[in-house]
């Protein structure tokens, strides 16, 4: 009985620490001693051995499991965008999912100054597909399989501003992700999404390609997407496709940060380029460069401060084995 306990102690308070449960496991087993709370202590050891039986289980299973225990999980995005005078179209958005008989269904709620100015509800599919709604005139909610870890929207150079955040939703096993733009939206089937997993995959929707880099402790997608004719790095900037050639690579650099600012520069080489060497203009740089699916070959270069320029040489070898250099 006394390695009944004790096993029983452990794992239910492994279980309820996992799910940040407010219970004192010691507590609860002290009280199993008397015989007077004997039929307590059976109701609260069988609640221990459901919440052990789902926290054993992988999170593949897990998820319908829980949300018919938990009902709902909602994300709300409790700020607004704007951009000049600009202002995003609402103040506050909350998602809502919820399962009822084995359908999962989500819910999104616009506030603007406190009122509610809009609301939706579908079905969210059961396949794991990832899945773009519309909301609003200028909103769009997406839904992602999984954890997501970083998430963009591809939009064009030209066609305006956009903002937005995203919440893992573990008891359904994916990632809400709500974006308002600064102009009218286009369809939201037509507009491409990169996002990286917790796996450290990237995946997009319409086939922009994108890659994982790591500089220092950050994790950085790099992507390019052919539809909108950009390239850029998540959560950070974008630039014309036609201006990210290798040659550009020596010309200027994006920089931000007030009095912390950080430099960057980004250009793709041609496909099959390997044995990349890059000369920067200062030694605490850090460059990293990254493999497309269609074997180009996009660099990445991250610099402290606000030099007029962050690479003053680069040197890479073509596919067919003609090395080619810009600078010293």
């Amino acid at each position: 009985m006394i390695d009944l306990e004790n096993r029983l102690r452990e794992e239910f308070s492994a279980a309820a620490e996992a799910w940040d449960a407010d219970i004192d496991a010691v507590a609860v087993m002290s009280a199993g001693r008397t015989a007077r709370r004997g039929r307590t202590v059976r109701r609260l050891a069988v609640a221990a051995a459901v919440i052990v039986a789902m926290t054993s289980v992988s999170i593949v299973v897990a998820p319908p499991i829980i949300a018919q225990i938990l009902d709902h999980q909602t994300m709300e995005v409790n700020s607004y965008f704007q951009w000049d005078k600009t202002r995003s179209e609402f103040d506050e958005v909350s998602v809502k999912l919820q399962s009822k008989g084995g359908v999962v269904t989500a819910t999104a709620t616009g506030s603007r100054e406190h009122a509610v100015v809009a609301n939706k509800t579908w079905t969210v599919p059961a396949d794991s597909a990832p899945m773009r709604v519309a909301f609003g005139s200028r909103a769009v909610v997406v839904i992602f399989p999984g954890e997501v870890t970083q998430a963009q929207m591809m939009l064009g150079i030209n066609q305006g501003g956009s903002g937005g955040s995203q919440e893992w939703m573990p008891a359904f096993g994916v990632t809400v992700a709500v974006w308002q733009l600064e102009s009218a939206k286009v369809r939201p089937e037509t507009v491409d999404w990169v996002w990286l997993d917790a796996a450290g995959t990237v995946h997009s929707f319409e086939g922009a390609r994108g890659a994982a880099v790591t500089m220092g402790a950050e994790t950085y997608v790099v992507y390019e997407s052919q539809q909108t004719d950009v390239v850029g790095i998540i959560g950070r900037f974008g630039i014309p496709r036609s201006s990210a050639k290798d040659s550009d690579l020596l010309d200027g650099a994006v920089s931000w940060g007030g009095t912390e600012a950080v430099s960057w520069q980004l250009g793709v080489l041609p496909v099959g380029a390997h044995d990349v060497q890059l000369t920067l203009s200062k030694p605490d740089g850090e460059w990293a460069a990254a493999k497309l699916s269609d074997g180009s070959v996009l660099v990445l270069v991250r610099m402290p401060g606000e030099p007029d320029k962050v690479v003053t040489g680069l040197s890479y070898v073509r596919a067919d084995g003609t090395t080619v250099k810009y600078g010293h």
